[in-house]
């Protein structure tokens, strides 16, 4: 979040519409319910806002579609700098699976600036699967197959592709369970109607710190300093989740 004030301060100076912008409070568009990383990130980039500009950034909350429809929503908005809109990698793929073509993301959408990086995390229920781990849990996904649900926040989110990624790679078979967001999808693999997930690590930490969830792999070239004892997916060999997660406003 480091980087978020600065990119304020230079988003205000570079507004084709107003050079003391914002004049007023502005809207954030979060494309996922509330408790995902989606989510959480905003409110840390609305404080950010707030104590750059000294203006409010009330978060709106849009979800649906993979976050194809909160993205919609921010591209159909008046363009007069009241209104943004926090995405990420996430949205290219989701945009791409949606039939509905009633904006286009390059052309209504206006990308802002870089605020974070953020791997991804392998997390299972431990009262559902009991691995130590992630070695462990794909020779038991293998023995089993169809035994096991995969939670994911909709078709055509981060957590989605990453896990088809790893069931292709892998040639693993799993059920997939949709759901509106990672919040939702959180609290049914918290409560055992789920097995497992990938999740941004953002959301998924505090319920691996408490013991209630168990991370078994990150994503990325590289261990995570939050989750020392986590191997990443390049050491572990699975090389198409390499990659982390970003996220950015952006506007229309």
């Amino acid at each position: 979040m480091a980087v978020a004030a600065p990119a304020w301060a230079q988003t205000a100076k570079t507004r084709r519409h107003s050079v003391d912008w914002p004049s007023q409070a502005v809207n954030l568009i979060v494309p996922f319910p509330a408790g995902g990383s989606s989510a959480i990130l905003a409110k840390q980039v609305a404080l950010s806002f707030e104590r750059t500009t000294a203006q409010s950034l009330r978060l709106q909350y849009q979800g649906g579609g993979g976050g194809v429809q909160g993205a919609s929503f921010a591209a159909k908005a008046q363009a007069n700098g009241q209104n943004i809109f926090i995405g990420g990698s996430h949205l290219a793929v989701a945009r791409t699976l949606s039939v509905d073509e009633d904006f286009d993301l390059i052309e209504d959408l206006r990308p802002l600036a870089l605020v974070a990086l953020v791997p991804q995390v392998v997390v299972i229920n431990p009262e559902r699967i009991r691995v130590r781990t992630a070695m462990e849990w794909l020779a038991d996904l293998a023995r089993k197959p169809m035994r096991y649900r995969m939670a994911t926040a909709g078709v055509g989110s981060s957590s989605h592709v990453s896990a088809e990624i790893l069931r292709y790679q892998e040639s693993l078979r799993f059920d997939f369970v949709h759901f509106r967001g990672a919040g939702p999808a959180l609290q049914d693999l918290l409560a055992g109607s789920v097995d497992m997930m990938v999740d941004g690590l953002i959301s998924c930490l505090p319920h691996v710190r408490s013991g209630r969830l168990k991370a078994l792999l990150v994503t990325g070239r590289q261990r995570v300093a939050l989750l020392p004892d986590v191997p990443c997916a390049l050491e572990m060999g699975v090389h198409a989740l390499d990659s982390v997660t970003w996220y950015g406003p952006w506007c229309g």
